[in-house]
């Protein structure tokens, strides 16, 4: 079994002994700008990191930023602000796909170069 199927079963029985869902979301809205943390649980700075990366050079972001909560609880909380709730739903969904889209093109390149190509 590969290590990702691994990972995926430890994560999947974390969440039905937790009974917590790997993402949640909670927005507020003040003034003129709209805010939402994302809290997604089984993951650390690597992912934070990136994801505020993609978040912040969104042209629509006014605020992106992440915190691990705590150490041992591996989770992290990642902000974002923009003016309203849709634009930080389309924020976050480019975000993620442009994470998805960097992934897959330094897979293609380890296993090319892998591949001596």
């Amino acid at each position: 079994m590969s290590r990702v199927r691994e990972q995926v079963k430890r994560d999947i029985a974390f969440r039905e002994k937790e009974n917590k869902p790997k993402i949640t979301v909670a927005a507020k809205t003040s003034g003129e700008c709209c805010n939402a943390t994302v809290t997604i649980v089984k993951e650390d700075a690597t992912l934070g990191n990136a994801l505020r990366h993609e978040a912040a050079a969104h042209p629509e972001t006014h605020f992106a930023g992440y915190s691990v909560l705590h150490p041992s609880k591996h989770e992290i909380s990642l902000t974002v602000q923009a003016e309203t709730e849709k634009k930080i739903e389309k924020i976050l969904g480019d975000s993620l796909r442009a994470l998805e889209g960097k992934g897959a093109e330094i897979a293609d390149l380890f296993v090319s170069r892998l591949a001596g190509k």
